[in-house]
């Protein structure tokens, strides 16, 4: 059976609310999912967790489920920041919580959180494997967020996900909103290579915002950030649902 007669399910597994640098308040953000008919969707403020619960009570409502995420921003090597969505972790973790003060008495006015070696001992991916072993103690799963705007071949940014996967990360962000079908063909192939899971969202921030303006060949100018939510066959997602709900009350 082809993909595009599977069934489908409407998630949004990535946005923000002004709480980072979204446009809407955590209540309004979940009114505009019910009215794009999202069926499941995780609040990722920049280097936050304090929307999670009013979106969480807000989603229930309109009975849409609910998991409980964050995306944070780290700097890696030569100056290289990437994003990583966590999600499905204990929001009362003393040491997540504790992360999450450190990152924000360091942020600047980019959310930046600056991961520096603290000694010639210790290096980027030594401190990098500490804040996953954190996370995963706590019950969450690491995605990398919208890969392909890293680097500028296919060779660096796999070698990242290597890296990545050798400190455990859980999984790529293989559906994002402007990639075209070429782009979730390669992110797949690497999810499969890695056995990484595979989430999707739209990274919605704003509502007047006419497009994405991330900087890589293959975006697609012609799909629009003013509205949430990605169509994805269940049969691609459900693992990744079903891992990532089983933690979410």
């Amino acid at each position: 059976m082809s993909i595009f007669s599977e069934k489908k399910i409407n998630i949004d597994l990535h946005c923000h609310s002004n709480i980072s640098d979204g446009d809407f308040s955590v209540r309004k953000l979940a009114e505009i999912f019910h009215k794009n008919k999202i069926e499941i969707a995780s609040l990722t403020d920049h280097n936050s967790i304090e929307g999670c619960i009013e979106f969480k009570n807000a989603l229930s409502d309109y009975k849409i489920k609910f998991i409980n995420g964050t995306e944070i921003n780290v700097e890696i090597y030569n100056n290289k920041e990437i994003h990583l969505l966590i999600y499905s972790f204990d929001l009362f973790n003393k040491n997540t919580l504790k992360v999450f003060d450190k990152i924000n008495s360091n942020l600047n006015k980019n959310f930046l959180l600056k991961i520096k070696e603290r000694s010639k001992r210790k290096s980027w991916q030594d401190n990098i494997s500490e804040i996953f072993n954190i996370f995963h103690e706590a019950g969450g799963y690491i995605f990398l967020a919208h890969p392909l705007i890293y680097f500028d071949n296919y060779d660096e940014l796999e070698n990242l996900i290597f890296i990545l996967t050798e400190s455990r990360m859980d999984g790529l962000e293989c559906y994002f909103k402007p990639y075209s079908d070429a782009d979730i063909k390669y992110l797949s192939m690497l999810a499969h290579k890695y056995n990484l899971f595979i989430t999707a969202g739209s990274d919605f921030h704003y509502h007047k915002k006419e497009s994405y303006d991330y900087e890589y060949p293959s975006i697609n100018k012609n799909i629009k950030l003013n509205s949430p939510g990605i169509k994805i066959p269940l049969s691609i997602i459900n693992s990744t649902l079903n891992l990532l709900l089983k933690n979410t009350d």
